[in-house]
């Protein structure tokens, strides 16, 4: 009642009119464009994940866009959408898809991946902002892209995901994980700005960037707008699991970034610049 109060007050505030006969009371969970809204968080409609876990294989340029059009509906819902989704966005590029010969392994891997990772009808929870927010960020080992994690108490609040343009993938290692950075960053600001965080990484050169005599423009540009907020560097052993090393920190008043790839070492790539190559 005490919800129902305060949405009542801010619809008679602003002047706002409800349609009766589209309200609906004391319900634990409403279905809204596709999605489930509920006290936990916003959750898949089971009937749309429902189409996409029996969505057959694609066979022609149009199914694979029917398919690419309803999860990326749903991408928010997906760790890492965009790098998943490659080996199948490329396929819509002019004259990819003539033939049947086109589907690689790799775009049934990346076929299945997606479809995997829409059957685990993952909840976004709400955000609390008494309680401090947890970024896990992932560089995909292929160099297709990044993805990124909100996470508050371990639970997930929103996803997001960048793939890299060939520009991009041209990037040395070092700049393609500060990129990483950079969009979790522009991404999720209006949650990290005016926190104090931590940005954890495997990547051990970036724990230097800050001492880094030479830069060039496009680090000293990511350089300058990371300045904006206000966090530390930590370097995180990228033997680690990510998941696990948060949760032995349950009491960090703290945003926590951190950047994992999934590579052996960084340590022996570093340069004179302070990037691998």
């Amino acid at each position: 009642l005490k919800h129902l109060r305060q949405v009542l007050e801010v619809l008679r505030r602003e002047q706002l009119y409800a349609k009766q006969s589209k309200c609906y009371w004391a319900l634990s969970q409403v279905e809204y464009l596709g999605h489930v809204v509920s006290a936990d968080g916003i959750r898949m409609d089971p009937r749309k994940t429902a189409a996409v876990k029996d969505w057959p294989t694609p066979t022609s340029l149009p199914e694979l866009r029917k398919f690419l059009g309803l999860t990326n509906y749903f991408r928010k819902f997906i760790s890492g959408y965009s790098s998943l989704a490659a080996p199948l966005t490329s396929l819509t590029r002019k004259d990819a898809f003539q033939s049947p010969e086109a589907w690689t392994p790799d775009c049934q891997a990346a076929f299945d991946a997606i479809k995997h990772a829409v059957a685990n009808d993952v909840v976004l929870h709400f955000p609390d902002y008494s309680l401090p927010f947890h970024v896990e960020l992932i560089s995909d080992a292929s160099l297709q892209g990044s993805g990124a994690v909100l996470v508050q108490n371990g639970r997930p609040i929103a996803f997001t995901s960048k793939k890299f343009s060939p520009a991009e993938r041209g990037y040395t290692t070092g700049e393609q994980e500060l990129l990483a950075i950079i969009h979790a960053l522009r991404e999720w600001r209006f949650y990290l700005e005016g926190r104090p965080f931590v940005v954890k990484t495997d990547h051990k050169p970036l724990t230097f960037l800050q001492g880094v005599p030479t830069l060039n423009r496009r680090q000293a540009r990511w350089l300058e707008y990371m300045a904006r907020f206000n966090f530390t560097w930590e370097h995180l052993s990228g033997s680690l699991n990510v998941a696990d090393a948060l949760s032995r920190h349950p009491s960090l008043h703290a945003v926590i970034l951190s950047v994992v790839t999934r590579r052996q070492s960084a340590a022996s790539e570093v340069t004179t610049s302070g990037f691998a190559q």
